[in-house]
């Protein structure tokens, strides 16, 4: 469970190698319960804070990359297919930046009040490196998910972190709108207004929705895939 990072010159594009050991691999071997997972959620968190450190170090607009080199078969540890999962997880995690609120340098062409810009645009490129096809193949499986998921983290962090003038209920609606958009197969959108909410006699609601100097928006997102077996109902609320 150890690691040590170097430095290197004349080695081609690799300014720096990071070795980290990973532990017991093999079955065969002798390791406490759990200790393949615990390595390789350790893994996970040294990748993750190696790929902030990169971030912030090259310029604006420069093209860097990032090898991860696994050299034992994944599929050899237990559970791999989540052991794998919990690495491409905090890499793609680890990639977002939201700079949407900060101001521009100033050098910089673009407009200090913009919020297009929800990543840096610095250029960066992550390869894991597998040493067989079906190691390659639970990566490559594992890092189509965790995209998916960090998609839906960073929106969720996006509408939690945006200031109250931003995320008013009529943005909520928007982005809810535009995932139901998205996603029309599996998820529907109904959206009460004032008017509706007052015919449904939703005193509580409206009583705390009079704390904003906004309208209030009931949001009632449905996800359907599938035959049910049972419903699941989420509450959330927020006053801006």
């Amino acid at each position: 469970g150890e690691s040590v990072v170097t430095r290197v010159f004349g080695c081609g594009d690799h300014a720096a190698v990071g070795v980290f050991s990973m532990g017991c691999f093999k079955p065969a071997q002798k390791c406490a319960p759990g200790a393949d997972g615990s390595m390789m959620g350790k893994l996970a968190a040294f990748c993750a804070t190696t790929n902030k450190l990169i971030h912030a170090e090259i310029a604006e607009n420069q093209q860097c990359a990032v090898d991860l080199v696994l050299a034992d078969p994944v599929e050899s540890l237990p559970n791999a297919p989540a052991l794998c999962a919990q690495l491409c997880d905090a890499l793609k995690i680890s990639e977002y930046k939201d700079t949407r609120f900060k101001s521009s340098p100033p050098n910089s062409s673009s407009s200090p009040s913009s919020s297009s810009s929800e990543t840096s645009p610095k250029k960066k490129e992550i390869r894991i490196v597998c040493s067989s096809a079906s190691s390659s193949e639970l990566i490559q499986a594992a890092a189509a998910q965790a995209t998916a998921r960090a998609a839906g983290t960073v929106l969720a962090r996006q509408l939690v972190n945006a200031p109250p003038n931003v995320a008013t209920p009529e943005a909520f609606a928007r982005a809810a709108a535009k995932v139901a958009d998205e996603y029309s197969d599996r998820l529907s959108l109904r959206v009460l207004e004032l008017e509706d909410c007052e015919k449904l006699n939703m005193g509580s609601y409206l009583c705390v929705a009079q704390g904003s100097s906004f309208p209030p928006k009931f949001l009632h997102l449905t996800y359907s895939h599938g035959t049910p077996r049972k419903t699941v109902v989420l509450i959330g609320k927020g006053i801006t």
